[in-house]
This record gives C-alpha cells, structure tokens and sequence, in this order.
C-alpha cells in the first residue's frame, strides 16, 4: 500500500517527503528500490 501511495503521490506531482511522508510496515524488502525511497519498521510480535 505504501509503495503504491507513494507512485499516486509523485503521479499527481506532489512532492514527497516535502509535502507527504510515509512509512512502509513489515520492512518491505522492495522498499530500498523505490523513487522516492521509502523508509519502513518491522514490528516483532510474538
């Protein structure tokens, strides 16, 4: 969902992180392959 946010955002030329930041969850391995990169948490739940 992250990823794809963050292709709408730069689609509609809004600037992220100037305008929007966003932030991945369960460390998205594609995360670091991404323009512009997105930052992402891993949450360890047992």
């Amino acid at each position: 969902m992250a990823i794809g946010a963050l292709r709408a955002l730069h689609a509609a030329n809004i600037i992220v992180p100037d305008k929007v930041s966003i932030v991945g969850v369960n460390d998205i391995s594609v995360s670091r392959y991404v323009y512009p990169s997105l930052s992402t948490v891993k949450a360890y739940t047992e």
